[in-house]
């Protein structure tokens, strides 16, 4: 295991030397939406100086360069640097964030549902330490905006792994970690249908979890990316199988969410299930900050 040790930068006499470098950390800060000149802390498991030829990268002077494995260094970075308060400015631009994002979510159309306020509202029904396991797809990108974590730990997505399908497998294992735990996984149709299977194991091993799928019949990040691109999509549609067949066909319960005003009543019953359950919402991605449609 590489040491954790630190030193300090000489890049970091940036931030208080000449003119022109207090003029590029000040245009990089309000790039990035920092009011105030901020130094950084760069990590890295080889001292290697990388810190000093990121400056630019990162977009404002890095004050020190930490060496070493990074759960080691991150452990003494937590004893030693002080934890500043939330300030009445942080209140204030939560609040101005939250409606912002409230000013986007959209309306519910007759036969499908909003996904965003889908999302918005799932946070006001689950508890501070449920847990959200996130498959990956288009609806991820919307819940990374829309569903506000309140505690650490409670929302689990691949993220960056990409990796379509992990939601039902992954709540089965964090469901069997914690038993007494709430878990509830969500999916897009396109990654649920990739592990539908593990329905199977849920119910054998008694992983009660709650499983939502958003139905558009389409892989919807694909889709905007290949409109984006190339103006049209291919391969993207698909048909679905009846969700609610399929949760009978696995022995376990499901639902379908046809009226938003359902969704509070629904999540209280398959919650309060002990097997796992499955729950059909159709969701239409159509309004949604992410579309090229959109910018």
């Amino acid at each position: 295991m590489t040491p954790c040790r630190a030193r300090q930068n000489p890049a970091s006499s940036l931030a208080s030397g000449s003119p022109a470098a207090r003029r590029g950390a000040a245009a990089a800060g309000v790039q990035h939406g920092i009011r105030r000149q901020r130094e950084a802390i760069h990590q890295d498991v080889r001292g290697t100086g990388a810190a000093r030829q990121r400056r630019e990268d990162v977009g404002h002077p890095v004050a020190v360069e930490v060496t070493g494995e990074l759960r080691e260094s991150l452990q003494v970075l937590r004893e030693r640097v002080r934890r500043p308060r939330r300030s009445g400015e942080v209140r204030r631009l939560r609040e101005k964030i939250l409606k912002t994002l409230e000013s986007e979510l959209g309306d519910h159309e007759k036969n499908v549902l909003n996904p965003q306020r889908i999302l918005w509202d799932l946070r006001e029904i689950l508890e501070p330490d449920d847990l959200l396991v996130s498959d990956v797809g288009a609806h991820k990108l919307l819940l990374g905006r829309f569903f506000r974590s309140s505690n650490p730990k409670t929302v689990i997505i691949s993220n960056g792994l990409s990796a379509m399908g992990i939601a039902i497998p992954g709540g089965i294992a964090a469901k069997l970690n914690d038993p007494q735990r709430r878990v509830v996984t969500l999916s897009g149709d396109g990654g649920f249908l990739m592990s539908v299977h593990e329905l199977e194991t849920a119910k054998r091993e008694g992983a009660a979890t709650v499983n939502l799928v958003f139905r558009d019949g389409g892989l919807g990040s694909i889709r905007w990316k290949q409109e984006a691109r190339y103006n049209r999509t291919i391969g993207t549609e698909f048909g679905n199988p009846d969700f609610l067949d399929l949760a009978r066909a696995f022995g376990i319960p499901g639902f379908r969410l046809d009226s938003p005003s359902d969704l509070n009543s629904i999540l209280a019953e398959a919650l309060e299930s002990k097997m796992p359950c499955l729950v059909d919402i159709p969701v239409d991605y159509s309004d949604n900050p992410y579309s090229p449609s959109a910018k």
